[in-house]
């Protein structure tokens, strides 16, 4: 069953200086049960399209095209007090560092009592006993007790696991997770991301996985799709794209890894370009070792072959 649907979503900013459309036509898919790795370097895009989904793009901002299906229903046509609904119950999300998202003057157990007292469940007297069963869910130690920690006095990752009982409150069937091991040490990283992983298995939850680092999908990920200056430009099975990666830019991000035990590390020349002056034809083509002229006109396309999908003109001629 197929959970999610993004079709053409395209997102801009219009700033004094110029336009920036930071999402580009970018369509993916997410089956139930699965979760889907997001990556690409700083600025290509992915928290502005995963933003987009849960309708959280302010001004000056806008979504300008595309739809989003969840389970059928298209995300662009409800109000904000139906998209308000879908959030937590339905759709919800784990950011990057919990140290910003927790309200240091509550305790800990109280803010995850909002989530059920927000959509009209109770409020903490009421469902304390639930606050408590998800802190057993996610592991935390001596769940009781952390009901009335506030979060300085809880390590990164114990923070860590209190938003991710906060995006399990409600049983929701899409959890988005924007890069949420990359304030941790690799010990607690590992912890959270097999975590993140047995909660989708055990409760056949989706899951969006945003990161910039190819190692954390190569670990938790089913699929993958791999983005640049706003665009999807391949995607596929983690397995068979980290092994045989077919667009210039995946086999640059692969390589970067696969070279990391040596003494000299491979990096990709030149750097993001800029999206208020993006280059003609294909985004990659100034950094592309195998770019043709007709690279630098040709307009975007994408190429389906199975279960991949790769934008690189060179599987167009083929």
């Amino acid at each position: 069953m197929t959970r999610l649907i993004v079709e053409n979503l395209s997102v801009e900013y219009r700033l004094p200086q110029g336009v920036i459309r930071a999402v580009n036509d970018v369509s993916l898919r997410v089956e139930a049960g699965e979760i889907l790795g997001i990556v690409g370097e700083s600025g290509s895009g992915k928290s502005t399209l995963v933003s987009a989904i849960m309708r959280l793009i302010r001004p000056p901002g806008r979504i300008v095209g595309g739809r989003i299906l969840f389970e059928g229903v298209d995300l662009l046509k409800l109000d904000e007090e139906e998209m308000r609904k879908v959030r937590g119950s339905m759709i919800s999300m784990v950011f990057q560092d919990p140290s910003t998202y927790l309200n240091p003057v509550y305790t800990v157990g109280f803010q995850v009592a909002e989530v059920f007292e927000a959509h009209g469940v109770g409020k903490f007297k009421k469902v304390v006993g639930e606050v408590i069963k998800l802190f057993r869910r996610v592991r935390l130690s001596d769940p009781e007790v952390r009901v009335g920690n506030y979060p300085h006095e809880l390590s990164g990752g114990m923070k860590q696991r209190i938003l991710i009982s906060m995006a399990l409150a409600l049983k929701p069937k899409l959890i988005i997770a924007d890069e949420p091991t990359s304030a941790l040490d690799a010990t607690i990283q590992a912890e959270i991301l097999d975590l993140l992983k047995e909660l989708v298995q055990e409760n056949n939850i989706s899951m969006i996985f945003i990161t910039h680092d190819i190692g954390v999908v190569a670990r938790i990920a089913d699929r993958i799709a791999v983005m640049y200056a706003g665009r999807v430009v391949e995607e596929g099975r983690v397995d068979e794209v980290l092994s045989d990666p077919m667009h210039p830019y995946t086999k640059a991000l692969v390589a970067s890894v696969k070279m990391a035990r040596k003494a000299k590390l491979y990096s990709i020349p030149g750097t993001p370009p800029n999206m208020l002056n993006p280059p003609p034809g294909c985004p990659f083509h100034p950094r592309c070792p195998i770019a043709v002229d007709r690279c630098r006109v040709w307009r975007f396309n994408t190429v389906v072959r199975g279960d991949r999908r790769v934008a690189c003109i060179v599987y167009e001629d083929t």
